[in-house]
């Protein structure tokens, strides 16, 4: 009787394996794809299509004064909720 429990056992753990691995990378994956195009050039209003590699956005990263200010409201907000 051993033997159909640790087999059920083992699929069990590999199933739990492959929930927790796909719960990772659905995670994970956007934040690499945000990190990866940070480094891009767009062309335009949207950043999908890679043109080429450019340190451009991280030499200044508050010159934009739209995401210094969601930053800024962003630090407001955690700042209060956590108070």
């Amino acid at each position: 009787m051993s033997a159909p429990t640790s087999s059920r056992g083992a699929a069990a753990r590999w199933g739990l394996n492959l929930y927790a691995a796909i719960g990772l990378l659905y995670l994970f994956v956007p934040i690499a794809w945000i990190v990866l195009f940070s480094f891009n050039e767009p062309k335009g209003r949207y950043n999908i299509v890679w043109q080429r590699f450019t340190l451009e956005n991280w030499s200044d990263p508050f010159s934009n004064a739209a995401l210094t200010n969601a930053f800024s409201q962003s630090l407001k907000i955690a700042a209060i909720s956590t108070a």
